[in-house]
């Protein structure tokens, strides 16, 4: 499935009096993943309303993704010496290799700056809405962001989000529902490496960058962080298809395998993080929760205290 977007240039012509500005509209083609996306939850609709007629079809796509997951897995063994190969095609055809890394350094910080913001607004809103104090909650987190930071995975460290939140009080019936959920389907970390790793690569091959391409970035990223494998790296890959898609060249994106390993920790520990407090957070205010849901489950006997 392909698409061709319309794409406008800029070309300079040298006249007697001046130099003579010529606007040019053409096409470009590019995969169509908004379209790839629509489709695949149409058929994933259609297959979960059919009941037992469609389980074939999805058992079939489940084991694909199985499959796929393993061949990743195997492949991401030889990232380092491909990682290397990568960033040096792309440094030997550049003339200023000092500011190439600086603009690497720039985005480096500025991903940092991001995920940095999305921890204090973790803060912020648990404050708003649970109105507790945020800090009295945050060391019980210690243990799971450092195993995240340490694997790259916030799965991993799921056993340490639960000892952490029957630490704290809250009540183990919403914390073994809300942690694998959020762990599993949130992808907020990630979220803010793409929307920046795309518009790095965009500004490096493309200067300035459209408007429709920074409308493209923005609606395929909030779609595609919806179902990001939990795997190493997951994250640039979905970067790729995002400028595929955007019919921006890929070829700057070799200097992001080079600091992925740095980053990825860094969204792994957030992640972990937002899943306790969002936990903390439906335990506080699960008095909106209607009474008839708030039953007597002999497995749910934890309160948490003022505090």
């Amino acid at each position: 499935m392909c698409i061709s977007q319309v794409k406008s240039r800029r070309e300079y012509e040298p006249g007697s009096n001046g130099t003579k500005v010529i606007r040019v509209v053409g096409s470009t083609n590019s995969k169509n993943l908004i379209g790839i996306l629509l489709v695949s939850i149409a058929f994933g609709l259609a297959a979960r309303a059919v009941g037992s007629a469609g389980r074939p079809f999805l058992d079939f796509f489940e084991s694909l993704c199985e499959v796929t997951i393993r061949l990743v897995r195997v492949f991401l063994l030889l990232t380092p010496g491909g990682v290397c190969f990568m960033i040096a095609g792309a440094v030997m055809g550049v003339s200023d290799i000092a500011g190439e890394f600086s603009k690497v350094g720039k985005f480096v910080l500025t991903v940092t700056a991001g995920i940095a913001v999305l921890f204090i607004m973790d803060l912020l809103i648990y404050f708003i809405i649970a109105r507790r104090n945020p800090f009295k909650f945050l060391p019980h987190t210690i243990k799971a962001w450092f195993i995240s930071f340490a694997t790259t995975s916030p799965i991993v460290s799921l056993p340490e989000m639960l000892q952490g939140c029957d630490d704290y009080g809250i009540r183990p019936a919403i914390s073994r529902f809300v942690c694998p959920i959020a762990t599993a389907m949130k992808s907020d970390g990630p979220a803010v490496f793409i929307s920046c790793a795309c518009m790095f690569v965009a500004q490096m091959e493309l200067s300035p960058v459209p408007a429709t391409t920074v409308v493209v970035i923005w609606l395929l990223t909030s779609v595609s962080v919806l179902a990001i494998p939990h795997i190493p790296s997951a994250s640039i890959i979905i970067s790729i298809t995002i400028l595929n898609s955007a019919g921006v060249a890929t070829k700057s994106t070799a200097y992001l395998y080079a600091i992925d390993w740095l980053l990825d920790r860094f969204r792994a520990g957030v992640h972990s993080i937002s899943t306790m407090y969002g936990a903390a957070m439906i335990n506080d205010r699960r008095s909106w929760i209607r009474k008839d849901l708030q039953s007597s489950d002999p497995y749910d006997e934890t309160v948490v205290e003022d505090k």
